[in-house]
């Protein structure tokens, strides 16, 4: 479907065009210029070899003869080149100057399809990366999900204990990934199964972070929780949140002997709880 439109200055400077798009990176447009030279038609066709770089062949036809147009915009840059082929209204140099305007773009085409394969090329690449990324995000979020389920109870038993004794470890909240200060929901292991539609998987897989309170209790002991010096996305319930940008941490609020405390480790960084580094 095309667009038509239309520019008035005065009653002598008017324009009206339709313009359609008649492939992904092409498109042409044909018009009626109206001015104090009398009236001519034009007809050009528009190719788009990147974000930057556009190319114009087109023909226009008046009462002030036959010209041929070529055109290479690049950024802010314009090179235009007319080519007048007689002073005249001629139909046989009319014809030929379509025929040129014609054999020029085809020309166009086969030198620019390259770069326009390129570009399509890394278009579907990136976008099926994308979707690949997206997927796996899916799976390991899942998959975690399910090992939290099934730490619940057990979790529960621990700190109701930890809760009754007089130097027990009670694990707060705790937050694994990036941007540990945004809430990106406490029971997000309960709905990963529920919707698996695309708007879903976009949604939980742009959680920078995840609520990980009950996985921290549940390795606990009754008064301290000890984790090794490596990456936490192996632990169960947890999976990669990194990014490219930010590395992940573990950020834990707990209380022990009555006091509350707060404390942030990096990824890779061995934990023990009770910190000496912790803040109450």
């Amino acid at each position: 479907i095309g667009e038509i439109s239309g520019t008035t200055g005065s009653f002598l400077n008017s324009k009206v065009s339709y313009t359609r798009e008649f492939m992904r990176y092409a498109q042409g447009d044909v018009g009626l210029l109206l001015g104090l030279r009398g009236v001519s038609i034009y007809a050009n066709v528009f190719r788009y070899i990147s974000s930057l770089t556009s190319t114009k062949v087109g023909v226009q036809f008046g009462v002030q003869g036959v010209e041929l147009n070529l055109q290479l915009n690049r950024g802010r840059m314009n090179f235009k080149i007319p080519i007048r082929l007689t002073g005249y209204i001629d139909p046989f140099r009319t014809l030929a100057a379509a025929l040129i305007s014609v054999l020029v773009d085809l020309m166009l085409v086969k030198i620019t399809e390259p770069s326009l394969k390129a570009i399509s090329a890394k278009a579907c690449e990136k976008q099926k990366n994308k979707t690949k990324g997206n997927e796996k995000c899916l799976k390991s979020r899942a998959r975690a999900a399910r090992q939290v389920q099934l730490m619940l109870k057990a979790s529960s038993k621990k700190r109701k204990a930890a809760l009754g004794a007089d130097n027990g470890l009670v694990i707060l909240l705790a937050r694994y990934g990036t941007s540990l200060h945004l809430d990106f929901g406490q029971k997000w292991f309960l709905t990963v199964e529920k919707d698996t539609e695309d708007q879903f998987l976009l949604s939980s897989c742009a959680s920078k972070n995840i609520n990980v309170t009950v996985q921290l209790q549940f390795l606990a002991s009754k008064d301290s929780l000890t984790l090794p010096g490596s990456s936490k996305q192996f632990l169960l319930g947890f999976y990669d949140l990194s990014s490219g940008e930010e590395a992940a941490g573990l950020y834990v609020r707990y209380s022990f002997a009555g006091r509350t405390y707060d404390v942030t480790f990096y990824d890779n960084e061995a934990v023990e709880l009770p910190n000496s580094r912790a803040k109450y």
